[in-house]
């Protein structure tokens, strides 16, 4: 089908051609003499699919109040929606859509099915063994499958992240010349220590797929590792003040500063971050409905 019409070539009916043209007059009077609504030409295309093709939201209208079905298709697949897309008609497009709602709602109501597959064009409910839509012959969707494949992107984030979590806290968090590194396990002030425990539970959460505990472990690994940071820069902070005012008249200050200069952040802060956020972001996926 095409805007370009041959009424003869299609075998179109008076009401295909009425609606064609957007002769809402014909229409209306075609509809009260009785004629079938839904009848199909030779390339299985109605009335509708014509009035929506040339964008007559009026035939449109009229043609559904008569009982006119949004979900019939041509012999190649294509809908009434469809030829409203093709001539970019927003508001024939919006008329449809809730025509196909409601016609799907008004469609009787089965039994579900377990792992049911549901086709994504029509709403029709298949076989769990089916790749196409016997209806339309459009790829099924599988309910069962995306959910199932969306908590395991959860639980991979989860473990990854937590893991990720452990190693960063025996990983070297500051470079201290003549010292050498220290990681945050070893800093003295029990943060490391609560932030191992809460990476282990992070992995017993995700293992058990309780996903919401993770809001409370992933945020405050977040909290403790700002705490820290925090903490860590008032302290270096006050040494070089104490350290200033202390060896003013030294000798030796400017291997002081140099010292001072030489204290560094290291990498494992990279991956305490990293595996907090990504902890977090497992808690904040969302699954897919079978809605």
């Amino acid at each position: 089908m095409s805007n370009k019409i041959d009424p003869d070539a299609n075998k179109m009916t008076p009401l295909m051609v009425a609606a064609s043209k957007g002769d809402l007059q014909s229409v209306n009077e075609l509809i009260a003499s009785g004629v079938d609504v839904n009848e199909t030409d030779i390339r299985g295309g109605t009335a509708l699919m014509y009035a929506a093709m040339n964008k007559f939201l009026d035939v449109v209208n009229a043609l559904l109040d008569a009982g006119a079905d949004p979900t019939v298709q041509t012999h190649k697949g294509f809908s009434a929606i469809d030829f409203a897309h093709q001539s970019e008609s927003f508001v024939v497009i919006s008329r449809l859509e809730r025509a196909v709602l409601g016609a799907l709602k008004n469609q009787p109501v089965n039994p579900p099915i377990r792992d049911a597959n549901f086709c994504s064009n029509c709403g029709t409910s298949i076989s769990s063994e089916a790749q196409f839509c016997s209806k339309c012959g459009n790829p099924v969707l599988n309910q069962s499958t995306i959910k199932a494949g969306d908590s395991k992107k959860k639980q991979m984030l989860g473990l990854i992240g937590s893991s990720v979590l452990f190693i960063g806290v025996f990983a070297p968090i500051v470079r201290v010349p003549i010292i050498g590194s220290i990681n945050y396990f070893q800093n003295g002030n029990g943060d490391g220590v609560l932030v191992l425990i809460l990476a282990i539970v992070s992995f017993v959460l995700v293992l058990m797929k309780k996903f919401q505990g993770l809001w409370y472990t992933g945020l405050g690994s977040l909290g403790i590792l700002l705490f820290s940071f925090i903490n860590f820069q008032m302290k270096l902070s006050n040494m070089k003040a104490e350290m200033e005012s202390s060896l003013t008249d030294n000798p030796f200050r400017g291997f002081a500063d140099v010292a001072m200069q030489s204290v560094q952040l290291d990498w494992g802060w990279a991956l305490l971050i990293v595996g907090s956020i990504l902890v977090v972001a497992s808690a904040a996926s969302k699954e897919s409905s079978n809605s």
